[in-house]
């Protein structure tokens, strides 16, 4: 009598429209990669243009790196918790409403800054 060794694993049936979305998922991903590539690539170009040092340039992109890889992890969650439709319907609104808030705390920032610089 002989047994086989390996497991059987039953897999789920694929969603509809499972294919394009993964396609989809893997071309936003791809852009967010190019995207914080080609910052990296124009570093030399935005110190010129800014005035500014290195390692201030590079903390930005790091910063702006860091904010897509939590709104990515955030999205996700939304996904599960209210499935992929609704979130993907409701969060480009929330997430442009967020958008501006940070948008306002930014400028306030900078305006603190160049209050406290002046001082």
């Amino acid at each position: 009598m002989t047994t086989d060794p390996t497991p059987t694993v039953d897999v789920p049936p694929k969603e509809p429209g499972s294919t394009r979305l993964s396609l989809l998922l893997a071309a936003a991903m791809f852009v967010l990669v190019v995207d914080t590539s080609l910052m990296n690539v124009s570093i030399s170009a935005v110190v010129e243009d800014l005035d500014t040092t290195v390692s201030s340039v590079q903390s930005a992109i790091a910063l702006e790196a860091l904010v897509s890889a939590a709104f990515i992890l955030i999205s996700s969650k939304v996904g599960d918790l209210f499935g992929r439709k609704r979130a993907f319907g409701n969060f480009p609104q929330a997430f442009s409403h967020l958008t501006l808030i940070l948008a306002a705390r930014a400028i306030a920032a900078a305006e603190a800054r160049a209050t406290a610089v002046a001082a």
